[in-house]
């Protein structure tokens, strides 16, 4: 190793366990457990919420909470495991570290530095060359004391701070909006009449729905619910024009041009500007999204309805998204969207999905789906908060990718 590190070198089976061990479902596991998906996770490697997955469905390996998940094809995909049993394919392996002797996230800022990458590819065996195991628990890292991993886990979390804290306040700002839509009818279905007549109190209602203390927020107001004339239910396909997206053939794709996305840009309930790819300007215009456009997961269990403002000028979509542009009828796209991502709609969609293998909804289904719509200035009061949240979150761009801040806290530290 090169004489420049300030800090010894170890084996990584020294500080931590390196595993890959099978989940068989029996009394020791639950009947469903959450998948790692590397789409799932945002650039700083925080949960967006995991499908589930039945035990035994599909041959699993298991992860528990705080181990890390690395991906062997890219250890630079490396994730901490959010849940308490987490299920991974086999193209993961597990390292879990040593207590008191190595932070988790500094292992995984560690990897993806990519000051390990000359290690790795000496270690990757097989025709796909991934790292497995026996080749993790070979690799030599660097071992500073805790206080120095501290602090570039500190570094790290600094960068990340914002990202968590808007993500908090847009969960926030659904569960307001979903109370002030659905609240009283949703949440006294198969109640005793003496416990309707409690709740008739407002106050009483928010203290059931309150999300640990959050709900009080004086950041954020708690709207006031609809009136009874403020819940006249409309269907979708006489708000917007529902257009599908485009089938692209592997010869289409281009490294500019217009961008294409995919459910993966709006995972997070809000629009992520990382295109799939480029195609040249050459299809139908209808197929092109524009600025204020809702986009709309139907393939998929667990994204399924889940939504998105465009943010961009002008796009297209593949086939996991649809376009919704406005018809006739004025709305706000923003309190749309917001309605799309409530749990209300999540259970009507999924009444209306097909498909056995993986969960979809074709235009037609969807259009049919009724949404509450009161008139235009309740839209963007109820609408406000989300607005604010997912529009900041949009514009985030870091000054350094999370990649390159790892490889920048890891030098400065350490060599």
């Amino acid at each position: 190793m090169s004489k420049r590190w300030k800090f010894p070198f170890c084996l990584l089976s020294e500080v931590a366990e390196v595993k890959r061990k099978p989940a068989v479902a029996d009394i020791n596991f639950p009947s469903k457990a959450f998948v790692i998906d590397s789409s799932f996770f945002s650039d700083f490697g925080n949960s967006l919420g995991l499908p589930q997955e039945i035990i035994g469905l599909k041959k699993r390996y298991v992860a528990y909470r705080g181990e890390l998940c690395i991906q062997g094809s890219n250890p630079r995909i490396a994730f901490i495991c959010p849940e308490e049993i987490c299920l991974t394919n086999r193209d993961y392996f597990i390292v879990k570290p040593c207590p008191g002797k190595i932070l988790n996230k500094y292992l995984m800022i560690l990897f993806r530095s990519g000051l390990l990458e000359d290690q790795i590819k000496q270690l990757a065996t097989g025709k796909r060359k991934l790292l497995g195991v026996r080749g993790a628990r070979n690799l030599i890292i660097p071992f500073p004391p805790l206080e120095i991993q501290r602090k570039i886990v500190g570094g790290w979390d600094a960068h990340a701070l914002l990202e968590i804290s808007l993500r908090r306040k847009l969960k926030l700002s659904l569960d307001k909006l979903e109370y002030a839509v659905f609240g009283k009818q949703e949440k006294l279905a198969g109640v005793s009449e003496k416990t309707k007549e409690i709740a008739k109190s407002q106050t009483f209602w928010v203290k059931r729905s309150m999300v640990k203390g959050d709900f009080f927020s004086p950041e954020y107001y708690i709207p006031a619910p609809l009136g009874a004339k403020e819940k006249e239910a409309i269907s979708i396909e006489d708000i917007v024009t529902i257009q599908g997206g485009l089938n692209i053939s592997k010869d289409e794709w281009r490294q500019s041009g217009v961008p294409v996305y995919g459910s993966g840009n709006v995972l997070e309930k809000y629009f992520r500007d990382k295109p799939l790819g480029y195609i040249s300007d050459i299809k139908n215009e209808k197929h092109g999204v524009l600025q204020d456009d809702i986009l709309m997961c139907v393939i998929g269990e667990d994204s399924l309805g889940r939504s998105a403002v465009f943010s961009g000028d002008l796009a297209y979509t593949n086939q996991s998204l649809i376009r919704l542009s406005e018809k006739g009828t004025a709305f706000d796209p923003y309190y749309l969207t917001a309605y799309f991502n409530t749990n209300h709609f999540s259970k009507q969609i999924t009444a209306h999905s097909r498909g056995v293998k993986q969960k979809y909804v074709r235009s037609h289904d969807l259009g049919k789906i009724k949404v509450i719509l009161p008139d235009l200035e309740r839209q963007k009061q109820l609408s406000e908060q989300y607005r604010k949240c997912a529009t900041q979150l949009q514009k985030i761009k870091s000054s350094i990718s999370p990649d390159r801040l790892s490889k920048k806290l890891v030098e400065k530290l350490l060599l």
